[in-house]
């Protein structure tokens, strides 16, 4: 009797949960079948076609002959079709939202809608477009598709609340040029900001994303567009095939929405511009500086007659401040500040802090040498380089004054002086720190080197704050114990 009641139970129990995951199962498959319904009439194929060349006169024009069709050996010529890409749209007089990177570049483009069953109906032909603006800094372009009796297009709805990680996603897109494609992740991180520069801080999804699907949107359960496809890392490496690995990364529609309006709007973007190279104040470096719990950026360098040049900042000067803003993407608080404006940055300089009141620039007015690092050129620089070298190992290692040679092969300019390195023992600390021969020493700390006498009298102990310019630029290195 018992056996049978515990036999009872058990059947009852599968029976219960069985149901209840057979349920989930096909309420999960109707989420996915209801958002590629609705958000897929929307989703586009761009085409960046090469624009011809115009005929010359040694071109002639042959009669045509039989065509033949497949194998290997098809020599068929077929109309170029350029780069793929994809697109949504965002209202229904046919403005599309993409990437920068698949319409730039000068080209015809085309755009296809694709229904569901890939059957012809009132979009599934070609409609020409045209480039309303192209933002290479967020990669996010807009085009817009002519219509051609006047008729209005679908266009997908726009996600205002929080994206979470964890939360399920979708794509829709033409990876490969394979339309209707759909696939389905969740979003695996947020503020991804060191992909591709720093105006974006991207979603990382595991959703399948390859070539392709670059302008296809990322799609919530509501079927609300979260983010704009941009990125992929790939298997490349290692012999792999170049495809989907799980790391996709989508700009977020918030930025991509306001960049999209101000394209519409102008046709260009226009940011704020301080004209400074910088890096990150790590926690070493700060410790080295003696921040404490501050943190910024540290000046590295200057653009020519830049805002915060002329304001009276310096190289080492370390921006904690911004306009009432701590720092923690300062080129993201700048670029949204409207150029003229004056703004109030506070800077630590010698362990005190210092307040400076700085215009803010236009960085669409600096073009070409304008935008370019310039140095703080020194008056007394010697056109002359002595014969007879110095030399020294330090702590992994080879340094040398810089002589003709030196400036030569490694394109030194005149006016910049230091100590060269010349070579770095492998798995020294200095390897470990990421100096590379050809690095030239400027400061050790807070004192500037000309020689390298000067190192070895002055500056032996480690930890040492090294600045250092490699290929025009500077940036600080810490040389650990």
């Amino acid at each position: 009797m018992k056996k049978t009641a515990l036999f009872y139970i058990i059947f009852s129990l599968i029976f219960v949960f069985g149901t209840n995951f057979s349920f989930a199962a096909n309420e999960s498959k109707g989420v996915g079948v209801k958002v590629f319904e609705k958000a897929n009439p929307a989703v586009i194929t761009i085409y960046n076609i090469p624009k011809k060349e115009p005929k010359t006169e040694n071109d002639i024009d042959l009669p045509n002959g039989p065509e033949l069709r497949g194998g290997p050996n098809d020599k068929q010529k077929q109309e170029p079709r350029g780069s793929i890409g994809s697109g949504f749209l965002i209202k229904k007089d046919g403005y599309t939202m993409t990437n920068c990177h698949v319409v730039d570049g000068g080209g015809d483009i085309k755009v296809n809608f694709n229904n569901n069953d890939n059957t012809l109906n009132a979009y599934d032909y070609e409609y020409p477009a045209r480039i309303i603006g192209c933002d290479k800094l967020t990669d996010v372009a807009v085009i817009k598709i002519e219509s051609r009796n006047g008729e209005e297009f679908p266009f997908l709805e726009i996600e205002n609340g929080l994206v979470k990680v964890g939360e399920r996603v979708f794509a829709i897109g033409s990876p490969y040029n394979l339309p209707n494609t759909f696939t389905e992740g969740i979003v695996s991180g947020l503020k991804r900001g060191r992909i591709a520069g720093p105006y974006v801080d991207f979603i990382q999804t595991d959703a399948a994303i390859n070539q392709g699907n670059s302008g296809s949107p990322l799609l919530n359960t509501y079927g609300k567009v979260i983010g704009v496809n941009s990125i992929i890392f790939s298997g490349n490496s290692n012999g792999g095939s170049g495809g989907n690995i799980g790391l996709g990364f989508a700009i977020p529609i918030k930025l991509a929405q306001s960049i999209a309006d101000e394209l519409i709007k102008n046709g260009k973007i226009t940011r704020g511009w301080l004209g400074v190279a910088i890096q990150e104040v790590t926690p070493l470096l700060a410790k080295s500086l003696g921040l404490g719990k501050l943190r910024g950026v540290i000046i590295n360098d200057f653009v020519k007659e830049s805002p915060a040049k002329k304001a009276g900042l310096k190289r080492g000067d370390i921006i904690v401040e911004f306009d009432g803003i701590t720092i923690d993407n300062l080129p993201k608080v700048v670029a949204r500040t409207e150029p003229g404006k004056k703004v109030e940055v506070i800077v630590v300089r010698g362990g005190e802090k210092i307040s400076f009141t700085i215009t803010v620039g236009n960085m669409d007015n600096m073009d070409g040498d304008d935008a370019k690092i310039v140095l703080e050129k020194k008056k007394d620089v010697p056109k002359s380089e002595p014969k007879k070298q110095n030399a020294l190992s330090f702590r992994g290692l080879g340094l040398g004054d810089i002589n003709a040679e030196d400036r030569k092969n490694y394109r030194i300019s005149e006016d910049v002086s230091g100590v060269l390195v010349k070579t770095v023992e492998k798995g020294s600390k200095a390897d470990e720190a990421g100096l590379k021969p050809g690095d030239v020493i400027i400061k050790v700390d807070d004192n500037s080197v000309d020689k390298i006498k000067e190192v070895f009298e002055s500056h032996i102990e480690l930890p040492l704050r090294l600045l250092v310019m490699r290929g025009g630029q500077t940036r600080f290195i810490m040389l650990m114990h």
